[in-house]
């Protein structure tokens, strides 16, 4: 039933592939792997207080599971739960050998952007940004904080650089293109 769930997952079946996650679940329940994807059907399905609640069994199971930790975050950030969000977000960087920081500083800065705390977002979205300069929502949240504290120059530049990396039609580079009109860009 695991390994459906996780070729359903893949496939973008999420409703089987809950279905066959919470399977395996029940015939394993201590397996904190299976609740994490578990959580990321829930998470596909917008189902975010489900998932949150899959994230945490998983937690609860593998204290040591910094991807469960970061799909609490996104899940909490979904559900508008920003300070827990940030609390799941920080840790995960305990973990230094964790595969991809970059995300992981790119979601704490959403989550500050959120929060109306800029300073902080800036710091987490640049510091997602130095680890990867690849990242257009990190430029275009980064242009979101600027312009909330008045760098509108610096802003039109992070929503051009966002125009660099995707393609103008997608909804990333359609969002950058409304507000570098916006700022006067």
């Amino acid at each position: 039933m695991y390994q459906a769930g996780l070729i359903q997952l893949a496939s973008g079946e999420y409703l089987q592939a809950r279905l066959s996650l919470e399977q395996a679940v029940a015939l394993a329940q201590n397996q904190a792997s299976y609740r994490n994807a578990l959580g990321l059907a829930n998470l596909q399905l917008g189902r975010f207080a489900q998932a949150a609640d899959a994230f945490r069994e998983a937690l609860k199971l593998r204290s040591d599971f910094p991807d469960a930790y970061n799909n609490l975050g996104v899940a909490l950030a979904q559900d508008g739960k920003w300070e827990e969000a940030i609390a799941a977000f920080e840790q995960v960087l305990r973990f230094p050998a964790y595969n991809s920081p970059e995300i992981v500083y790119q979601n704490l800065g959403w989550a500050y952007y959120n929060l109306g705390r800029y300073p902080e977002a800036e710091m987490a979205l640049t510091t997602a940004l130095r680890l990867d300069p690849r990242l257009p929502v990190t430029h275009y949240t980064l242009g979101l904080t600027w312009e909330k504290t008045g760098r509108v120059q610096e802003a039109r530049e992070a929503y051009r650089q966002v125009l660099k990396l995707v393609p103008r039609d997608s909804e990333t580079g359609r969002k950058a293109q409304e507000r570098l009109q916006a700022v006067g860009g």
